[in-house]
This record gives C-alpha cells, structure tokens and sequence, in this order.
C-alpha cells in the first residue's frame, strides 16, 4: 500500500461486524456528497496528468524522487474525500476469531478503501483454519465486506496420540481449544481422516449401535475396529462392512452380545461369529465345573 503522508493521524483499529448464515446485515447505502465527487475528479485529474506526462519525468529522473510524495497526496486526497475504511462485515463467521479476519484483510480504520486490495485479501483469509471459501468486496464509500463459508466439524482424528478436528473431506481444522467438540465421533489411526465421513455415515445406519460408539479405529489402511463406551471391540470386515455393522446390530439386539463379558467380536468372515471373552470371563470359564 502506498505510504502515507507523515501528517496523516494515527489510525484507529476498524470496526467489525459479524453475521451469521447468509445474512449480509445492515445495508450499505452509499450516499455520494458534492465535496466526494470533487475530490475524486481531482484525483483522477491528477492521476490522469501524471500518466500524460509519465515520460518526462521519468527521463528527468524526477518520477522515482517524487513517488512516495505523489502516492501520498493521492490518498490522503481520497481519504479526505470521505473514501476511508469504517467498517469491516463478516458474513458467515461462525468459530474462526474475528481477530484472525481482520488480521488476514490487513486493513485499519482510516486506510484508503480505493488503495484496498480485495484479491490479495481474500487469498491471505482462505489460508485461515476455518475458512473453505471466502469473498471480499468493497462497498462503497467505506466498508469492507466479507462472505465466508466455514468448515463444518466431522470428527475428531487421533494419530500418534495427537488429536484433531477434521471435516467431511478428511482436512484438518484445527488441533487446540477442541473439548467443546468432545461429543463429535473419533475416528482413530493413519488413513482414517480421509475416509471419516464414509464409516460415520455407514454407523449412523444403526442408531442404536451408533450411540454406544467411543471410537473407530482404521487398521492397516484397509478395514475398521469400532470400540464401544463398555470396552468391546467389533472387527468389522474389509469388504461390505455395512452388512457386518447390521448382523451386529440384529444380534445385539436378540442376543444382548454387546452387555456380556466379551472383549472382542469378530465379524470379519460373513458366516462365522468369533469372540474373545473378557479376562475376568475367561478365567472363570476355565474353573472346574464350568462348561468348555
């Protein structure tokens, strides 16, 4: 951005506004005053007369010495003309920090609105955590306008003991302030961000299953082990887990299987049943009198 001239004030940070959903706020309306449109007709005029007479000066040397002093005036001349930012609006922020925003846009109250470049701005706010699209516009005479859509959380992903939040697309949002989404699913293991969204969606087919679920764990990049809040585990199969998923679901329902003293249930071959009992069960299983 040009510098400014040394007389100018100092700036004051600029006021944001945040709304959710698709609610772009108050209207801007522009109201163009006489002094406004002077203004901006000097500052073309000028402008216009230092095109015209670009190549003298820059022959004479002069266009380098007396740029920055140029450029200055010219803002300070628009700003004069009531085109100064007042006011920053963000659409559709909902969990990325208002602060972050206003730090990507690199904007403060009382900078040139026309100097502002949206482009550059809108690139700096995609590379935030939250932000999957982004728009940024100006609307004159002084607010900056920001439409965002934000990632929706899926799932929270642990991979060598470190936890993080991840959305449908398997990409990572955010790996701090993340007990406020301790109640999302945790899906566990290398490869297991990306494919999230598929196993959480085959275990919502069985809501009473599903509801009883601590985690699912990706086991070497091919199949899932989903972990119950009581301890049991389900080996389900490679191919067509969701057919696994049912039979478990049928017999736990006719046979109570997740409720009795069994560590793991293996369904991974479609007609047979394994299962592992639980330390304490085996142990007694193997006393005398007790069946084999």
């Amino acid at each position: 951005m040009p510098a400014l001239d040394p007389r100018h004030k100092p700036k004051r940070k600029a006021k944001t506004r945040a709304t959710g959903g698709k609610s772009a706020g108050r209207p801007l309306l522009v109201r163009w005053q006489r002094r406004r449109l002077i203004a901006v007709i000097g500052v073309m005029s000028l402008v216009i007369g230092l095109v015209g007479g670009g190549a003298w000066l820059w022959q004479s040397g002069l266009i380098a010495e007396g740029r920055d002093r140029v450029f200055a005036m010219v803002d300070e001349a628009v700003r004069d003309a009531g085109f100064a930012v007042d006011e920053v609006v963000a659409v559709g922020r909902v969990n990325e920090e208002r602060d972050a925003i206003l730090a990507a846009l690199a904007v403060e109250r009382g900078d040139s609105i026309l100097a502002f470049d949206a482009e550059a701005a809108r690139d700096r706010v995609l590379a935030l955590s939250w932000v999957r699209s982004a728009r940024v516009s100006r609307r004159l005479p002084d607010t900056i306008l920001v439409h965002i859509e934000e990632r929706e959380p899926l799932a929270l992903w642990q991979k060598k003991g470190r936890m993080a939040l991840i959305d449908r697309f398997g990409d990572v949002i955010t790996d701090e302030r993340l007990g406020r989404f301790r109640d999302l699913p945790q899906v566990v293991g290398e490869g297991a961000a990306v494919r999230a969204a598929e196993i959480i969606g085959m275990l919502a087919l069985q809501p009473t299953l599903d509801r009883r679920v601590a985690a699912v764990m990706r086991v070497g990049g091919r199949r899932w082990s989903v972990r119950f809040k009581n301890g049991v585990e389900a080996r389900l199969p490679e191919k067509d887990p969701a057919a696994s998923w049912t039979r478990l679901a049928r017999l736990s329902a006719e046979h109570q299987v997740l409720d009795r003293d069994i560590k793991v249930i293996d369904l991974r071959l479609p007609d047979r049943l394994y299962v592992r009992l639980s330390p304490e069960a085996a142990e007694e299983r193997r006393r005398p009198g007790k069946d084999t």
